[in-house]
């Protein structure tokens, strides 16, 4: 991951740059000096929860890094997400999913634990929030099974009507990308219709919001 380095010679070079801007000269080298701290902070919050969620010592999980190609690729892209991200929330969840992806062996072809990575490598502060919105309102599946799916019940319940306002108030984009990662579902009625919050999603919260056990997922 490439990146400037504090007192580099391209440190030095982009600080000069901004000095040459006339009147916001001194100010945007401030901002510059502002973004770069954060990013190592973002950056130092993502390994901190890595080390700290995964199962074994700090020299295991790099050996685990080191021995799994896919593991460090992902390592990598998680870390540069996490620097550049404007969430600390989403650099220490990206931690947290590395370090249960290393702690897990298996062979399916298709790992949630990377899927939700991959989901949220995708994300930043306007899609967490809408998510989290949206996670405070039971889905059709859920109504479902509340109300023994009774469809009467279902389509009468209050919280229903709630769920379609709130989606109703959230942007377009936010709305495209949670479906497009399957965070929020899709169900047929009269027409495509967006329902609530999946699983899928739920699990994605419980790594943001730091309530994912280690059983949450399946290996």
């Amino acid at each position: 991951m490439s990146r400037i380095e504090p007192g580099s010679r391209a440190d030095t070079a982009v600080k000069a740059a901004l000095s040459l801007v006339p009147y916001l000269g001194g100010a945007l080298s401030i901002v510059y000096e502002d973004v770069r701290e954060r990013r190592q902070e973002r950056l130092q919050s993502f390994a901190e929860s890595s080390f700290e969620r995964y199962a074994g010592s700090p020299d295991e999980l790099i050996e685990r890094l080191s021995e799994d190609e896919n593991l460090a690729d992902l390592f990598i892209r998680s870390a540069e997400s996490a620097a550049t991200s404007l969430s600390n929330e989403k650099a220490v969840a990206l931690g947290r999913l590395l370090a249960d992806r290393a702690s897990t062996s298996t062979d399916q072809p298709v790992d949630e634990l990377e899927l939700l990575t991959l989901a949220l490598l995708d994300l930043e502060w306007p899609h967490i929030r809408g998510l989290s919105e949206m996670a405070r309102f039971p889905s059709d599946a859920e109504l479902e099974m509340e109300n023994d799916s009774d469809q009467k019940k279902v389509s009468a319940d209050a919280r229903r009507a709630e769920r379609f306002e709130a989606l109703g108030e959230l942007p377009k984009p936010v709305v495209a990308a949670l479906v497009r990662h399957a965070l929020l579902g899709q169900e047929s009625g009269y027409g495509l219709y967006v329902d609530g919050v999946t699983d899928f999603g739920r699990t994605l919260l419980s790594y943001l919001e730091g309530t994912a056990a280690d059983d949450d997922v399946d290996p």
